[in-house]
């Protein structure tokens, strides 16, 4: 790990160097040539967004990358960190806590940019995005009281005085600790005080950290949590001497299914003994979900009901979505979505002829839509 950093921050610092960020002395053609040979080939990160002090993005490329970011409070930079412990992040919806960073009341906003596994190749830094606004003069909820019973079932206990579901939400984010580092294994927000992740005796130790999410405008969230063990791993207990004397089979096992926001997240789990060997999320299902539900909407909609798909990540359909708009012509679909950091809004009315659209790919991007239903954008 500690290689790993070093090789990171040389990368970084070089990439930063040839790209100019750093005074060098060369030859114009030399400059010309060394900025064509870093040129960013990585994919920018897309819908930014705050959910209270954690940061959230897209990452839309195939591989894994690592990223950084940038914090700034009114306009000025107060951190810049490598996110995710130094860990590579999947294609899909990535999450970091920046809370060491909101201390001061102000309006945040914040940037990404991804690095590469070469640890040179870089993607464009993606812009701002929507603010935060913290003001920590509001009152703020007090930090849940978490315990853990032995199947690795979590409980939580917040101040009686708040009603859970009306005045507060719960946020349990599972962790492994992998190679020395914390790996976000699994999100979960509840308006139920004990959830269980289901990953009691996996060889890996786990842990997870809990808050409350504030549901009412004069209170902020609490404080979240220290790293809670939550498997016998974690806890100390020696579980690991009939996976050494395993001969390994290992499959694919889903941990977390997919959202339309979150790919699945799957272990690499042998089936005699439960060792995990890895971890991976399954590139593009939170995508494939997105699909799914709107099928399903669309298709159970009422009698001349109006649908409205609201999304964040994506800006396409599957060729299945028109195909059941076309099952259910009595059905108006409204697509609210963000593109390039403004949010539309297109209407296709029920009855609307939908023989002229062409698919590109089985795709059909909400640009090519809004050239047949003019989208608008959201006031």
């Amino acid at each position: 790990m500690k290689n790993q950093w070093k090789k990171l921050a040389l990368a970084v610092g070089c990439s930063l160097l040839v790209l100019g960020q750093v005074p060098v002395t060369v030859h114009a053609e030399e400059t010309v040539a060394t900025q064509a040979e870093v040129k960013a080939t990585l994919k920018t990160a897309t819908d930014l967004e705050w959910d209270g002090k954690t940061i959230s993005f897209n990452n839309p490329n195939s591989d894994e990358v690592f990223f950084s970011y940038k914090i700034y409070r009114d306009g000025a930079t107060v951190g810049e960190q490598t996110g995710h412990a130094g860990h590579t992040v999947g294609q899909g919806k990535v999450y970091e806590d920046v809370s060491d960073f909101i201390t001061e009341s102000g309006e945040y906003t914040f940037e990404v940019r991804f690095i590469g596994s070469d640890y040179i190749t870089l993607s464009d830094w993606s812009g701002e995005g929507q603010p935060y606004q913290y003001d920590d003069s509001k009152t703020k909820f007090p930090t849940p009281t978490v315990t853990v019973e032995a199947d690795g079932t979590i409980k939580v206990s917040v101040d009686d005085q708040y009603a859970l579901g009306t005045d507060y939400k719960l946020e349990y984010v599972l962790y492994a600790n992998v190679y020395g580092g914390y790996m976000e294994a699994g999100r979960v927000t509840s308006d139920k005080d004990t959830y269980n992740f289901g990953i009691f005796n996996r060889d890996y130790p786990h842990f997870v950290k809990v808050k409350v999410k504030s549901l009412k405008v004069d209170m902020n969230d609490s404080d979240t949590t220290e790293y809670i063990p939550v498997n016998s791993v974690s806890s100390g207990t020696n579980n690991t001497s009939s996976s050494n004397n395993c001969n390994h089979d290992y499959e694919w096992v889903q941990v977390n299914p997919a959202t339309a926001t979150e790919d699945a997240l799957e272990a690499y789990t042998c089936k005699h003994c439960g060792r995990v060997s890895e971890y991976m999320k399954a590139p593009n299902t939170a995508y494939a979900q997105f699909n799914k539900d709107a099928i399903s909407a669309i298709d159970k909609a009422a009698a001349n009901a109006t649908v409205t798909l609201k999304t964040n990540m994506w800006v396409s359909f599957y060729d299945s979505v028109i195909d059941m708009m076309k099952k259910r012509p009595d059905v108006t679909v409204v697509v609210n979505y963000f593109y390039k950091g403004t949010r539309y809004v297109m209407t296709i009315p029920a009855g609307a002829d939908l023989s002229a659209l062409q698919a590109s790919e089985g795709y059909y991007g909400f640009r090519y839509l809004d050239g047949f239903f003019p989208a608008q954008v959201e006031k």
